[in-house]
This record gives C-alpha cells, sequence and structure tokens, in this order.
C-alpha cells in the first residue's frame, strides 16, 4: 500500500511511481479520512507526502495518528520544492513518538507551489532531475533497502528557528483560515471545491448564479494545500498575503485534473 496526500500532484506522480515500481497500489489519504479509522496491514507500507514547513502536513499526522498500521517495511517519502529543513528526520521522530519504526526515509526535489515564495514560471524552467531521483528511490524500495535519510544539524536549525519565529502556521487555524481570498471572478464552476481534500469551500447558489465560498463557521480548516487556488481556471482564487507571480498556476505533467478530483473530492 502507498497512501499518498497531494494538492498539486507531485507527491501523487511519486506515490504512482513508487506503487509501479513496487506492484503496489496507491490509496488516498484525504479518502481514507472521511472513512474514518481502520488498520492496514501488509508486507510493505509506504506514505507519500509533501514537506509543510519542513514538517508532515497536518491531514497526514492526522491520519497517522488515527489509523493502525501492521508492516515490517514502513517507508516515508517526502517531495519539497526548495529547503527540506531536515523534514525527513522531523518526520521519522513523530513516527516513533507513535510507536511505528521506519525502515526507509528519502526525499524529492520538485517543483515549489508555495506561491508566495516560489514563481511557477520560473520553476518550471529548472532541472531538478525528478525522475532520476525517483529512479533511486525506486530501486531502494523495490529491494527493500533499509535506510533513513539523515538531517544536518544545519536542516534542524532551519526547522526549529521556524518554529520558533513564526510557530507551525500549517497548524494555525486562523492563519489557515484566513490564508486564502475568493474574489468576484469566480464563475461558480465548482472546480475549487472538487479538489479540496478537507472539504473546506462550498457552492452557494443565488439568482445570479453559483459562486464559491469559504463556509462561514471555523470548520473544516483549510489545510493549505493550494489545490484550489492552483486548478482554478478563472484564478479566483487568491493570496492576500501576496504571490510571485498571480498569473501562475502549477499541477504536475503528469497528473490530470480528473486525478486530483478523484485524489481529494467528496465521492
Amino acid at each position: 500500500m502507498v497512501f499518498f496526500f497531494t494538492g498539486t500532484g507531485n507527491s501523487l506522480y511519486a506515490a504512482r511511481r513508487i506503487a509501479q515500481a513496487t506492484h503496489d497500489q496507491t490509496e488516498s489519504i484525504a479518502q481514507l479520512m472521511r472513512e474514518g479509522t481502520q488498520t492496514f496491514e501488509a508486507d510493505a507500507i509506504g506514505i507519500v507526502c509533501p514537506v509543510y514547513g519542513h514538517d508532515l502536513p497536518p491531514l497526514v499526522k492526522r491520519f497517522l495518528r488515527t489509523m493502525t498500521f501492521q508492516t515490517d517495511y514502513l517507508y516515508l517519502v517526502l517531495t519539497y520544492g526548495n529547503r527540506h529543513g531536515g523534514a525527513t528526520e522531523v518526520a521519522r521522530r513523530f513516527l516513533d513518538g507513535l510507536g511505528l519504526e521506519a525502515a526507509y526515509t528519502n526525499d524529492v526535489l520538485m517543483v515549489d507551489n508555495w506561491l508566495p515564495g516560489f514563481d511557477i514560471a520560473q520553476q518550471l524552467t529548472l532541472d531538478k532531475h525528478i525522475d532520476e531521483q525517483l529512479n533511486g528511490i525506486c530501486a531502494d524500495l523495490t529491494a527493500r533497502r533499509r535506510y533513513l535519510k539523515p538531517a544536518t544539524e544545519q536542516d534542524l536549525r532551519v526547522y526549529r528557528e521556524g518554529l520558533e519565529k513564526h510557530g507551525n502556521i500549517f497548524e494555525n487555524p486562523q492563519f489557515l483560515n484566513s490564508m486564502l481570498q475568493i474574489t468576484d471572478a469566480c464563475t461558480g464552476c465548482g472546480i475549487c471545491a472538487s479538489v479540496c481534500p478537507v472539504d473546506c469551500i462550498e457552492l452557494m447558489h443565488e439568482e445570479t448564479g453559483a459562486r464559491a465560498v469559504r463556509p462561514a463557521h471555523d470548520e473544516p480548516v483549510c489545510t493549505a494545500c493550494l489545490a484550489c487556488i492552483n486548478a482554478c481556471p478563472a484564478k479566483a482564487i487568491h493570496m492576500p498575503m501576496g504571490e510571485k507571480n498571480p498569473d501562475a498556476r502549477f499541477r504536475n505533467e503528469h497528473v490530470t485534473l480528473a486525478d486530483l478530483i478523484a485524489a481529494n473530492g467528496s465521492l
């Protein structure tokens, strides 16, 4: 089983590559979280997800806390776009705290979709040797290699300094629920709601037509995956904190919009 969480397709692509190489199947973490507590048993179990602030995404943490895993080979592959901040080691320690022993941890440098920090158009010009990295990881996992990617003291210092300066913004509901703004350019197509993994966007039907809105209540909390803003065909969703290139959006070239809807949308 290869469990994945994705917003714009990077981790879905990585999970698919791994599943193909290991003759396994992918499973969406977002969909499984809607089903409630379960027990998973397999010879090998993998977790593939992005790095959020040098750490695991909150949704993935909740998944790992909620579910029970029985396997002799638990592995973790993280995707990131710039600095990982020792995220594989941070994640390994989190797993250890849950009584889960990782046999393999690694990461993959891919396109960075954090719009406030990076210009997607510029990111797409960079050759990050993504497939070469994935080839190596797939070979490791096929061979059931045991390897824990080490973090340097500098990596962990970056992680600690980020927490001291900002806290974990990805676990701050006030920050998350104010991060995105739906403008009057919305056409009511519903794509944003369809790709949201935590159902925090809904369509409101008015006499003038439908439009996407955030629920008036505080729950559910946005998970900062940026699936909605990158999938919106009208570019009607923006980040008030600013974007490096408001005209540039991203979806992994190997992943379709239908793939993201299947991975994240309410079925």
